[in-house]
């Protein structure tokens, strides 16, 4: 046996009895520390009981049973609102008042168009009858008769429209 094999066994001979020599030794266990014990006293003799009540939280989502989307069907600023959020409200009741004033304002407008709508129908009623003869002869281009009557038919279009909106306001 050479001299390097022996000292090769000797090293793990050593090393395997450091190992095992290490096994033997338990970990050291320490006591936990003493629990927190919290003392009060009790009610002085004659002193009122008191009412405990029981009580739970719990966490969830409410809601409502019935729920309706209110959408507006016409523009203008809230004045007033005559319901209470949550409350029950029956069917019909009155829910917002809307400023009138820009209703009026395109009210006024309407009645104005139609005022000048009606005087160019005057007009052009006027026109037809002063040029249905003269383009029966010839004196007036029939160009001219049809423009009369395609005013005429415009300014009742213009009329039903603007009657529509009064209608509408």
């Amino acid at each position: 046996m050479s001299a390097a094999n022996t000292c090769v066994k000797w090293t793990c001979w050593l090393g395997l009895a450091t190992t095992l020599s290490g096994c033997n030794h338990e970990p050291e266990i320490t006591p936990p520390p003493p629990l927190e014990v919290v003392v009060c006293q009790p009610r002085p003799p004659g002193a009122q009981p008191e009412l405990i009540k029981d009580w739970d939280t719990y966490t969830g989502n409410v809601e409502a049973k019935d729920s309706v989307e209110v959408r507006s069907r016409v523009r203008g600023h809230v004045k007033d609102v005559f319901f209470v959020e949550g409350d029950e409200i029956p069917a019909g009741k009155e829910l917002y008042s809307i400023d009138s004033e820009p209703f009026q304002a395109d009210l006024e407008q309407a009645k104005g168009q139609l005022a000048t709508w009606d005087a160019k129908l005057k007009l052009a009623e006027e026109k037809l009858t002063f040029y249905k003869p003269l383009a029966d002869k010839g004196t007036v281009s029939k160009e001219e008769l049809l423009k009369v009557m395609a005013d005429k038919a415009e300014a009742i279009g213009g009329i039903d429209v603007t009657r529509g909106k009064i209608l509408e306001a």
